[in-house]
């Protein structure tokens, strides 16, 4: 388990103390097998990827109480039994091409890391730094310098495998994601 906790803006942008909202995520090693259950809303849909707030189900909301109650200090306790909470597995998914004709994809678009590497905005500002680069010196109406596109993918793509790989020694380091470790989350 590894469990982060911020403060960012409030509802009206508020940054002063009391204006502001706390964020918290909580990484919880779960068996593949108890996905299903996990991912299967209050309202009997089944999620593929994330179950929203007030959709999850009273066994998983239970389950996320009862480890809260087990592992977790007083204060984060508290804030979990006072949070409306949503659920999100963390999964790997393979970069795709970037380049579609005239469209390209940046950022998690064009493919997804794991958040332990707080990469998200950097990322994506990389990726339209590098790609305004790229296309430096064209205009509409002229042929797109498809040589410096096709460069333009493979170093993005790059870095993106790069940073994926960083990003799952990083949940390794801490025991998440690792065939063998410790999955608290029941399965039935």
């Amino acid at each position: 388990m590894q469990m982060l906790c911020y403060l960012v803006p409030g509802p009206d942008g508020g940054t002063t103390e009391g204006g502001r909202r706390v964020n918290w995520v909580w990484y919880i090693n779960t068996p593949e097998q108890a996905l299903p259950a996990v991912l299967r809303g209050e309202s009997g849909r089944s999620y593929r990827s994330f179950v929203p707030a007030g959709d999850v189900g009273r066994d998983a909301e239970a389950q996320v109480h009862e480890l809260a109650a087990t592992h977790l200090p007083t204060v984060f306790r508290e804030l979990v039994s006072r949070s409306r909470l949503f659920l999100q597995p963390v999964q790997d998914v393979a970069a795709q091409p970037r380049l579609h004709g005239r469209c390209a994809l940046i950022g998690d678009a064009a493919g997804t890391v794991r958040p332990h590497t707080a990469s998200g905005t950097s990322k994506a500002f990389a990726d339209a730094t590098l790609l305004a680069m790229a296309l430096g010196g064209w205009s509409a109406g002229h042929p797109l310098p498809e040589d410096r596109l096709q460069c333009w993918e493979r170093q993005r793509q790059g870095d993106l495998a790069m940073i994926s790989h960083m990003g799952m020694r990083l949940a390794a380091s801490s025991g998440l994601g690792v065939e063998g470790a410790s999955q608290p989350w029941r399965t039935g």
